[in-house]
């Protein structure tokens, strides 16, 4: 999954990135983790971008890098706002481990750099499924917050094909 700006994912078997008609397979920012939470850009209410995504981070003063920066530093209003978003993830990512049965989950995109902090809510629910999921991984992407970069995305698609 890439959290940036937005919450988008893929879906990876074998190797290989499926892919769907609407090409939005794995669109894991558009789940539901809040029924009764916030407006989604998408129409729907309680979606992990409106909780998770940078938009979702960021203040009126600060940026979502700036948040991290702070919780980092011990702020505790911006740990607070960060062991949020990383809780809210650890739902999505679990139950999307759990329904497709897999077990390893890939973060990367311009708020991964605040994954180590959000590492601890996350284990925590991935933790509270463990007698249905069994263990599950949370690794950084390779790319951290370049993995949101489209031209890459672009370059590596035309390279493996749909």
């Amino acid at each position: 999954m890439v959290v940036g700006t937005g919450i988008g994912g893929a879906l990876a078997v074998g190797g290989r990135v499926l892919h769907n008609r609407r090409d939005n397979f794995g669109a894991i920012g558009h789940m539901t983790v809040r029924p009764n939470g916030d407006r989604c850009t998408c129409g729907n209410r309680g979606c992990l971008e409106t909780v998770a995504s940078a938009r979702a981070l960021a203040t009126k003063t600060a940026t979502a890098e700036q948040v991290a920066a702070a919780a980092a530093q011990g702020d505790p209003t911006s740990a607070r706002r960060i062991l949020r978003a990383g809780r809210e993830l650890g739902l999505a990512i679990s139950s999307t481990l759990a329904f497709l049965g897999f077990s390893t989950a890939v973060v990367g995109g311009g708020v991964a750099g605040a994954l180590p902090q959000m590492l601890p809510a996350i284990v925590a629910e991935l933790d509270d499924r463990t007698a249905m999921l069994g263990t599950c991984h949370v690794h950084p992407g390779a790319l951290g917050p370049h993995a949101g970069a489209g031209a890459i995305g672009a370059a590596l698609w035309t390279l493996e094909g749909p």
